[in-house]
């Protein structure tokens, strides 16, 4: 009865040791899985955080991308509207015809300016009197 106890404890304490081996090669192996992946945790951190100051970077560059053209949208003013396009042409061929039409009235002052100013030497004798026919010329 004993050696059977004796052999019953001799083979509780095999499986034991086997149990305690497998147990600490397996630590050993976990522990070298560990590493590789907390230096790859590391690299990935590394690279993550580069990214995050481009990203930054970027975002302030874009900033003041957008700020620019706010201020070249404000400077543009109507050149995106058609309407507005169309209304400056139509505006700016008005202006032009205005000066044409002024300039053919200045000259045509200066016409009857001079007419006036010969007249009136003319008649120097005589009292000036104008009708309504010479002021049309």
């Amino acid at each position: 009865e004993r050696n059977e106890e004796l052999s019953k404890l001799k083979r509780k304490k095999t499986t034991t040791v086997q149990v305690l081996t497998h147990i600490r090669e397996k630590l050993r192996f976990v522990e070298k899985a560990n590493e590789g992946l907390s230096e790859k945790l590391a690299h990935l951190e590394n690279t993550s955080t580069e990214l995050r100051n481009i990203v930054t970077v970027d975002k302030l560059y874009r900033d003041e991308i957008r700020f620019e053209n706010k201020e070249l949208r404000a400077k543009q003013g109507f050149a995106t509207s058609d309407l507005l396009l169309v209304d400056y042409e139509s505006r700016c061929t008005k202006v032009e015809q205005l000066k044409a039409a002024t300039t053919e009235l200045k000259s045509r002052y200066g016409t009857l300016a001079r007419q006036v100013n010969k007249s009136l030497k003319n008649s120097t004798a005589t009292p000036w009197v104008m009708s309504n026919s010479n002021v049309m010329k």
